[in-house]
């Protein structure tokens, strides 16, 4: 699965759940893959990370930055792996949601 394919799944599992979420174009998006409404209507930017290894902090700075620009109230990354201890300190700090991959395995298996 590329990059694109996992942001695709990730679209159509959170759409199935009553999220409301379009790609962003593919360079120059300020950090956010998706952007859109979760399910109680707040803006929301995901940026997806399909990787063999933990993600780090630079990820975490790139949601940040998506949700100033795009003006959002909530923010997630969303892999299929990990967070750094310290991409997770930053994340936590920020307020920055992150779905790793038990928490993703769990949104896949369940439907609203």
């Amino acid at each position: 699965m590329t990059g694109e394919d996992f942001e695709d799944a990730l679209q159509y599992t959170l759409r199935k759940k009553g999220w409301r979420l379009e790609t962003t174009k593919k360079s120059g998006d300020f950090g956010a893959d998706l952007i859109g409404t979760d399910p109680q209507g707040r803006r929301v930017v995901i940026q997806a990370k399909r990787w063999k290894q933990k993600v780090g902090v630079e990820a975490v700075n790139q949601v940040i930055a998506a949700r100033v620009y795009y003006e959002a109230e909530r923010a997630l990354i969303i892999t299929n792996h990990y967070l750094t201890n310290s991409a997770w300190d930053l994340a936590k700090k920020a307020n920055i949601e992150a779905w790793t991959r038990k928490r993703l395995s769990n949104e896949i298996q369940t439907h609203e």
